[in-house]
């Protein structure tokens, strides 16, 4: 029953007690108005209790009270009188019940509750709204530091500022990559203008995708052309060999402020063809991407003459760069253009909290062998956020305009081999054609 109808009984009970308000030490009056009012408080006392315990009408009768109550699906029914006058019927019970049901909801409603609900409400909402705002300036902001890093790389991939010499093996019994770094050969600064003698190079041996570690040689000066003659061991299982690359990195250093690359050399690794021994690598201009890796995809690209079928096979992603927080919720999306027609959108499922998705989903477009020429294959790896938007973590394109020249390299295996499947891993680039 309602706290409200006990708060009453309460009450009464003090009244038929001490009906004038009296200390219990103080004589008790017993005048005829103080006894009616004991009385009816009494009464009222024993009919609200009957009706908190559902009792019959019979328990009433047992109290000398002149009542009439009715049970039925636990409603009761009471009219009581004293001296002709309605001490408390049925709507008198109802009404105190009814109020007492509906007290808590009006008191939220009253102030200072609804002021609070309406504030915490609005704080909710305005937090909601920072968070999107926040996650949007970041990607906008990583965004434009990606482009501009696209934009360097793509005005200096072409000039050449010297080789690295270096001799490459493999120990299959600790599962070691040894790089043996000889010599920096024919050493340039593009325009500048640098004296010999005023030179101090060194090297950083990196295995990407970790930017993070590195082996480093010792420094040497005076030369364009410095020995080092220095062997670094880096770990490696040889199954993960066809997604790494060796990227030796040129130094100069400054004795009063930081020193600054001066060029990468890059080498791919494939366990099918380690190339093993000594090699001679261009050194190009400093490549920022190299320093914020997106990620990395796995695809296997076929085509079958006969059927005019371009199987494409996403397999999966590693190390995916989170826009926000430090989980991403990926998924693939695939445009196939011909000439400058959009043909085609896919879009694979969506793996949720991880940064290493593995897809596994195999999409096939009909192309006639006379159009694989114009052929524009932009796979985009986009991140889903929060709210429901999407934005994209980076991008491999194979065609017409491939991005990189590993992925020219595959598209070109795949026309020479037909119907024989071409794997390869592949760096996350940005992109900028949609």
């Amino acid at each position: 029953m309602p706290t409200a109808l006990e708060n009453i009984l309460n009450n009464l009970d003090d009244i038929a007690n001490n009906p004038q308000g009296q200390n219990t030490d103080d004589q008790t009056d017993n005048s005829p108005a103080n006894n009616e009012q004991a009385q009816g408080a009494n009464l009222f006392t024993t009919i609200a209790s009957s009706v908190m315990s559902n009792q019959s009408s019979s328990n009433l009768a047992q109290s000398g009270l002149s009542s009439n109550s009715l049970s039925t699906d636990s409603t009761i029914n009471v009219n009581c009188t004293i001296n002709g006058t309605t001490i408390i019927n049925n709507s008198t019970l109802c009404a105190l019940e009814d109020d007492d049901d509906g007290n808590f909801f009006k008191k939220m409603w009253q102030a200072p509750w609804n002021y609070l609900i309406i504030g915490v409400i609005l704080l909710i909402v305005l937090l909601c709204f920072l968070m999107s705002a926040y996650k949007g300036y970041q990607y906008r902001k990583g965004m434009k530091k990606q482009s501009m890093y696209q934009e360097i790389a793509s005005k200096t991939k072409r000039e050449k500022l010297g080789n690295v010499d270096l001799i490459l093996d493999y120990d299959y019994t600790q599962a070691k990559l040894g790089i043996e770094i000889l010599q920096v050969r024919d050493l340039k600064f593009g325009r500048k203008q640098v004296e010999e003698k005023d030179l101090e190079v060194y090297c950083r041996v990196y295995l990407l995708p970790d930017i993070n570690k590195y082996q480093q040689t010792l420094t040497k000066s005076k030369t364009f052309s410095p020995i080092f003659n220095e062997h670094f061991y880096l770990r490696c299982v040889i199954d993960q060999l066809d997604y790494r690359q060796v990227l030796v990195r040129v130094y100069r250093h400054f004795k009063f402020v930081r020193d600054a690359p001066i060029g990468d050399a890059v080498l791919t690794l494939s366990k099918t063809d380690l190339q093993l021994g000594f090699s001679s690598i261009p050194i190009l201009s400093h490549n920022p991407n190299l320093d914020d890796p997106l990620g990395e995809m796995s695809v296997t690209l076929r085509y079958n003459a006969n059927t005019q079928k371009l199987g494409v096979t996403i397999i999966e992603c590693k190390g995916l760069k989170p826009g926000f927080g430090t989980s991403t919720d990926p998924y693939v999306k695939l445009t196939l253009r011909i000439g400058n027609k959009i043909v085609r959108k896919d879009k694979s499922q969506e793996i949720k909290r991880t940064r290493n998705p593995y897809f596994n989903e195999v999409f096939s477009y009909k192309i006639p062998p006379n159009k694989m020429g114009l052929v524009d294959l932009l796979i985009q790896v986009k991140d889903r956020d929060f709210f429901g938007s999407s934005h994209e973590i980076g991008s491999v394109r194979f065609g017409m305009e491939p991005d990189s020249e590993k992925a020219d390299r595959q598209w070109e295996k795949m026309i020479e081999n037909l119907r024989k499947p071409q794997t390869e891993w592949h760096f996350l680039m940005p992109s900028n054609k949609q």
